[in-house]
């Protein structure tokens, strides 16, 4: 008797947690294909080189898909597993529906949104969207649903066929009976542990070392910039760039005034470096948190100077040098961006900002022109 009681009682928990783990499923779909409209629709942009290259952006895009579905779906997952005969009742399902219905189709139109204005900015859309136009008339934008009207129709389609799938998703049928402890112990469980592995999976690992991975991490799936936003989404992209603001905008003389002093505009091959190393191998040392008086190549003329460093003062005497060292970051986040790009820390690390994504000139094409 007590065996099934217990059955009893964890039946309809089991039916609440197959529902949810078939929408969570669903949603990977649904991130999946609207992946596929981005790169038919920007093909022309993306320059993507094979199909094992696209490949390795659609898996690494399921790393950032199940990052936005669990911090989109945290409030679906704890209102799923309360601890509660009520929660099984029509009403509170209907309720869970609509709660779920209304947060895709808001990442559906978000998503193919940015099918759309990729073409103008080459990345996803962030919160700095918001800065960018925050004196513009918002209903400006509707505009896009008209001069845009297939990716509209092909939204309005993808909603409605979601609705149809998901309400076809089996559902509880029944509230929990017999011995209700273990209905409560076990929801308590489930639910404390899919809120820990939500944070796990949207911080992007379980090490307490892992950073919460963020737009810069997508570079690690593709070839050229443009690629990333193929890799990201824009729930994802628009979560982690909150709290993250732009750089205020400085004028200290009016741009007329800025020949006078120095030539803003860089001409490529006019320096000593440009065009020597073109089509060879660069091998490009950076010493972090090391001190100049250390090197004995460095010091030549110090009489009797002793170095520590003969690997490297026998590199150097074949080498290009920069001789003269500075500290250019506080962290070791920071020195790749001020090295290879001249662009120091702003506010926050370069690749943790909202510019990571821009397209930038580094080091590496300066010795390629």
């Amino acid at each position: 008797m007590t065996s099934s009681s217990t059955s009893s009682a964890l039946t309809p928990l089991g039916a609440q947690v197959r529902l949810l783990l078939l929408r969570f499923l669903l949603s990977f779909v649904i991130y999946s294909i609207c992946r596929g409209i981005f790169c038919l629709y920007n093909q022309d942009l993306l320059e993507i080189s094979s199909a094992g290259q696209l490949a390795l952006m659609f898996w690494g895009g399921l790393r950032f898909d199940l990052s936005a579905i669990v911090y989109t779906s945290l409030l679906l997952t704890t209102l799923s597993l309360l601890p509660l005969p009520q929660a099984y009742s029509r009403g509170y399902q209907r309720m869970l529906t609509g709660l779920y219905r209304i947060v895709t189709s808001l990442v559906i139109i978000l998503n193919l949104g940015d099918v759309v204005y990729y073409r103008f900015t080459l990345k996803r859309t962030t919160l700095a969207v918001f800065e960018e136009f925050g004196d513009e008339n918002p209903f400006q934008f509707l505009r896009f649903f008209v001069d845009y009207w297939g990716v509209t129709l092909l939204g309005i389609g993808l909603i409605i066929l979601f609705c149809i799938i998901e309400g076809k998703l089996p559902r509880p049928k029944q509230r929990p009976t017999g011995r209700m402890w273990a209905f409560y112990l076990t929801s308590l469980i489930l639910l404390g542990g899919s809120i820990y592995l939500s944070i796990v999976a949207g911080r992007g690992g379980f090490t307490s070392e892992t950073r919460p991975i963020t737009l810069s991490n997508a570079n690690i799936y593709i070839r050229r910039p443009q690629q990333r936003a193929l890799v990201l989404n824009t729930p994802f992209s628009l979560i982690r760039t909150i709290g993250k603001s732009s750089l205020p905008e400085y004028q200290y003389m009016p741009f007329a005034e800025v020949p006078k002093y120095f030539n803003s505009i860089y001409t490529p091959g006019s320096t000593p470096v440009s065009g020597k190393y073109k089509g060879r191998n660069v091998v490009l040392i950076i010493w972090e948190s090391f001190a100049r008086e250390w090197v004995g190549g460095l010091n030549q003329d110090i009489p009797g100077y002793q170095g520590f460093t003969p690997f490297i003062d026998s590199l150097m005497q074949r080498s290009y040098v920069f001789t003269n060292g500075y500290s250019n970051s506080q962290k070791s986040i920071d020195a790749m961006p001020a090295i290879f790009a001249s662009v120091l820390k702003p506010h926050v690390p370069f690749v943790l900002s909202i510019y990571s994504g821009n397209n930038i000139t580094a080091l590496p094409a300066r010795l390629d022109s």
